[in-house]
This record gives C-alpha cells, sequence and structure tokens, in this order.
C-alpha cells in the first residue's frame, strides 16, 4: 500500500517493540508529532504506538489467513474491541472516542 500511496512504510517493525520505528522515525528526521502509526491490532501495532507516544489509527483485519502467534492476539484484541465498543464503525468513521 505504500508504494501506491507514494508513503513510507517500515517492514518487519517487530511491533510492539519501538526501536525499530523509532530509528525509522530518527533516520528521516520524522516528528513524532506529525507521524501516524496505523495498523490492525491493538495488541502490537496500537500499544506500539502508545509507547512511541504518536497518534494511532485503529483498522479492521485486512487478512482472514493469520498466523498461530496473531491468532491468540486476535482474540484479545475481539475481547477489547467490543468491551471499548470499537466495533461500532459509525463511531470509528465520526471520530467519536470513548
Amino acid at each position: 500500500y505504500s508504494d501506491a500511496l507514494d508513503i513510507s512504510c517500515v517492514a518487519g517493525a517487530k511491533k510492539p517493540f519501538t526501536s525499530t520505528l523509532r530509528k525509522f522515525l530518527c533516520d528521516n528526521n520524522i516528528d513524532l508529532n506529525e507521524c501516524v502509526l496505523i495498523g490492525d491490532q491493538m495488541m502490537t501495532d496500537i500499544l506500539c504506538a502508545g509507547r512511541l507516544k504518536i497518534k494511532c489509527i485503529l483498522t479492521d483485519p485486512l487478512v482472514s489467513d493469520e498466523s498461530f502467534l496473531t491468532f491468540f492476539n486476535r482474540k484479545l484484541d475481539n475481547y477489547f474491541r467490543k468491551k471499548y465498543n470499537l466495533s461500532d464503525k459509525e463511531k470509528i468513521d465520526r471520530g467519536v472516542r470513548r
């Protein structure tokens, strides 16, 4: 997706660990206040963004075929999405947060 949008991305970032992303942001002189992490997992993507103190956007999962580890992350993810009513697309689209 990054090529089509002509934007930079980091593959294999090992989230929720921050070292790879922190190095990318530093090497590219990216202001943390001017970037956003887009991801589909709360246990990796959103947690990493929180640890970096950058904005994040939680999306719906893009693929249905997932690795063994992702399967367990997704179980926790589904629990928190339901608990915080994050599956309500209308509220997400309008930017309403709980």
